[in-house]
């Protein structure tokens, strides 16, 4: 079974899947309970990161870390090693979110074609419903079970001659995608990242 990887990712982020030095801070929900979020190194970082001091100071990262879809979300820091990714695929057929690595940035993902899953993503981090996400996916060959249509020969060209490596395709979207991947839109972005970390990931959750 194929997986793929929805993703959000934090400009400035010090501590997703290659691990966290420091600790997390916990930032308050409406109506009470409380996210336990990464922090960034800055303040301009993804919008959950910034609480009133005006940002977290975390060192750089390490080790691969697990996020757990709770109400109180649970962090877990792991080395990238076989047995942690085998268990991040498990969380991400679950419908738990993982931070992964990829060659430009760190970000939440989550199984983009679990719509549920996608949207705790946009809860975590307070990201507006109308910003959408990426889809990763581990090699070409699982881009037709995303998109309508075959795959046009200029997008093939382009991912012969940029992938692996941080290039997105903007294509018509299939109907597998759920809306709230593309914020409504007709068109997804796909990527097939140079990270063996995250290729590894994504096969990993379709086992």
């Amino acid at each position: 079974m194929a997986a793929f990887l929805c993703m959000a990712e934090c400009v400035g982020i010090s501590a997703i899947l290659l691990g966290l030095r420091g600790s997390s801070w916990n930032r308050a929900l409406p109506g009470g309970g409380q996210w336990s979020s990464i922090g960034c190194a800055a303040a301009s970082g993804c919008r959950p990161c910034r609480p009133a001091a005006g940002g977290c100071r975390l060192s750089l990262p390490s080790v691969p870390i697990v996020l757990k879809k709770v109400k109180r979300m649970k962090t877990e820091v792991k080395k990238p090693d076989e047995a942690a990714l085998r268990e991040a695929g498990r969380l991400i057929r679950e419908g738990s979110l993982v931070g992964f690595p990829t060659e430009t940035v760190y970000g939440l993902g989550a199984n983009a074609l679990d719509e549920a899953a996608v949207r705790s993503i946009f809860e975590a981090k307070g990201r507006p419903g109308d910003n959408p996400l990426i889809v990763h996916v581990s090699c070409k060959e699982e881009i037709p079970a995303l998109i309508d249509g075959e795959l046009p020969e200029n997008a093939r060209r382009l991912a012969e001659a940029y992938w692996p490596g941080p290039m997105t395709l903007i294509l018509p979207k299939g109907d597998r995608i759920p809306a709230a991947v593309t914020a409504g839109m007709d068109s997804v972005g796909i990527r097939l990242p140079s990270n063996e970390a995250a290729r590894a990931l994504i096969r990993e959750a379709g086992r």
